[in-house]
């Protein structure tokens, strides 16, 4: 593949699609896989663009097999809760702190704190994944 970043995506896709081969998925989340693949297959898309599409299916793909076998790639709740964080409990907090205070420009102090409980949450729950040998690593 002439492009490193293709090939390493293509690599991780094809390692998942090995896991997923050893996980015991019900028909229909098998049958849910051979689309998004036959998408990926059938794609006209080259270079960036189908960069893009085959990360888009890799996350596809590790959502069907989180919701079949609630098994999930090391760190997934790591960066799904940092972005929770930041978003959802950051800017609600700066926002707080920035009309208590009177400054709105406060508004981004909130972001670092929600970022810490996201992480903070995110490994909680990525140490209880691997404790229940619900983790596998791409």
């Amino acid at each position: 593949m002439p492009n490193d970043k293709l090939g390493l995506a293509y690599h991780r896709l094809q390692n998942l699609l090995a896991i997923a081969n050893t996980k015991s998925l019900t028909a229909e989340s098998l049958q849910e896989i051979n689309a998004k693949i036959h998408e990926l297959n059938t794609s006209t898309k080259i270079n960036g663009a189908f960069l893009s599409l085959v990360q888009l299916k890799e996350s596809e793909i590790i959502e069907i097999i989180e919701k079949d076998s609630k098994a999930v790639p090391a760190g997934h709740y790591t960066k799904r809760w940092t972005a929770i964080g930041m978003t959802a409990i950051g800017i609600p907090i700066g926002l707080v702190i920035g009309l208590l205070i009177d400054n709105i420009a406060l508004l981004a102090i909130g972001i670092p704190i929600g970022f810490g409980i996201g992480v903070f949450i995110g490994k909680l729950m990525d140490s209880k994944a691997e404790e229940e040998g619900r983790q596998y690593s791409l």
